[in-house]
């Protein structure tokens, strides 16, 4: 072989980084998550163990470390094994050396070319031999055209997204520490013992308290300390918290959900000429000013952890985007229902008697439909972003649920064009670029005597429809069918 009489491989070795073979393997399916963009602990790309700094990629992008079960090391050509257990030694040379030639790290020695002499009594005649094509090289070409593919649709995404149509491609989020998953875990437990939180809760929401207990349950929910709170003292305080997931492939088509923070509502009263201040924020976050508790000194060396940097003149980056509240089916859901927030999706999910086994009712299929509660001003673009693949694969029914206010006009009408310029696009192209069919927008009327109400969880609160009348509700609509299957 070629690679024996030159030294191209060592040569190919030498300039490849273990990221460039995991861009190829993640091209083309082997792993399912991207490469990192520097030398440090990941998660495995053999392992979906969710455990951060289980694999090590070193020396420069050279060499690797697994510090799981294996705790094998190695460098490009091992991890190359990993990748491709059963290729001969002579096609992996092959394809590391086309790999860094493709790259331009190296140009490859050309083969040398055998001439027979040629007798002065023979006129000189090139002879070209024919042979089936090789195996390995035409599934090479069809790899690389794969890639090339992929790169194509990349560069288009990315030229969409610029004119709003599709959102910017999501970015590595990071499972949630250990110290932010025993603050909110500490939170559930105490929502667990005292059950008068459960019954607050809603009773703030006007729901049945089986619902707050189901959420208690199944940790979607907590009581948790404030992030500035020091626990034990007069004045720390508690507020509830929602789980925030970032969604993974199973493997099978469908989605896991890994929790990556929390998103808690936050009070501070007013004092020492500060006004009131209350709203939500998410946790994992860096304190902009100095931290107040051994938590946020916590953040603070995560934030270090992970390379961040900040200061008086650098506000902390967000270490957890605004993805949404999901509920339901995530194998493979026909229809995607978007509420605006947490409330409405967890009201939307309790109406339809998810939450409840009552006998009375003939409960609505819940196989097939996805809750999401889209959270603030960038929860559309997070879930679009985060869950577009998802979207692009199931091809949903996409049915959105907007507020009766300002913020919901932004789902029922399309932005208007600035003077000269195109109509940027409205929520429906967004979503069908994003994959889904046939978006359908809905809105909730206000009642003449209930002027205030806006949303899905103030509807609720004045009309508590039962699954039978949710069931009408979404025949009319059009999302399901006489026989109650999802359109």
């Amino acid at each position: 072989m070629a690679y024996e009489k030159n030294d191209d491989l060592r040569r190919a070795l030498e300039a490849l980084r273990i990221r460039d073979v995991w861009m190829v393997a993640f091209t083309d399916g082997i792993l399912t998550r991207p490469p990192p963009d520097r030398d440090g602990l990941v998660e495995s790309p053999f392992r979906e163990d969710g455990r951060k700094g289980s694999f090590s990629v070193c020396h420069d992008g050279r060499g690797y470390k697994d510090f799981g079960g294996s705790g094998i090391k190695g460098g490009v050509w091992k991890f190359h094994e990993l990748c491709w257990p059963v290729l001969e030694k002579q096609e992996r040379a092959k394809r590391l050396i086309d790999l860094a030639a493709r790259h331009g790290y190296i140009t490859p020695t050309p083969a040398p070319i055998s001439r027979a002499p040629v007798s002065s009594e023979t006129p000189a005649v090139t002879v070209v031999h024919t042979t089936a094509a090789d195996p390995a090289l035409t599934k090479a070409a069809q790899a690389i055209a794969k890639r090339d593919r992929l790169r194509e649709l990349e560069e288009r995404a990315w030229e969409e997204s610029e004119r709003g149509l599709r959102a910017p491609p999501p970015k590595k989020v990071e499972p949630w520490p250990e110290c932010v998953r025993d603050r909110y875990h500490e939170g559930n437990v105490h929502m667990r013992e005292e059950e008068r939180r459960g019954r607050e809760l809603a009773k703030d929401r006007g729901w049945p308290e089986a619902w707050a207990h189901e959420l208690v349950r199944r940790e979607l929910v907590a009581y948790a300390w404030e992030r500035w709170a020091r626990p034990g003292e007069r004045w720390a305080g508690r507020q509830k918290a929602f789980r925030v997931d970032v969604p993974r492939s199973d493997g099978a088509g469908g989605v896991v959900l890994v929790p990556v923070g929390y998103h808690q509502r936050f009070y501070q009263p007013a004092g020492n000429g500060r006004p009131e201040n209350k709203g939500w924020l998410y946790v994992p976050s860096i304190p902009k000013a100095r931290a107040r508790s051994e938590f946020e000194e916590q953040l603070e060396d995560y934030g270090r952890g992970l390379g961040l940097e900040w200061g008086r003149d650098k506000a902390p980056p967000p270490l957890v985007p605004p993805l949404p509240f999901v509920m339901g089916d995530l194998r493979a859901p026909r229809l995607v229902v978007l509420l605006e927030g947490q409330w409405d999706a967890v009201t939307f999910y309790g109406a339809c008697g998810w939450f409840l086994d009552d006998d009375r009712y003939d409960p609505l299929p819940e196989e097939g439909i996805l809750i999401c509660g889209i959270r603030g001003a960038q929860g559309m673009e997070a879930f679009l972003s985060y869950w577009g693949s998802y979207l692009e694969r199931w091809k949903p029914r996409a049915w959105a649920i907007a507020d009766n206010d300002a913020a919901g006009g932004s789902w029922r009408d399309a932005p208007p064009a600035a003077p000269g310029m195109p109509r940027p696009p409205s929520l429906s192209d967004k979503l069908v670029a994003a994959g889904c069919r046939t978006p359908l927008i809905s809105w909730l009327k206000r009642s003449p005597a209930r002027p205030r109400d806006k949303d899905f969880n103030d509807f609720y609160k004045a009309h508590k429809p039962t699954p039978d009348q949710m069931r009408k509700w979404m025949r009319a609509v059009g999302v399901l069918d006489a026989a109650g299957q999802w359109t």
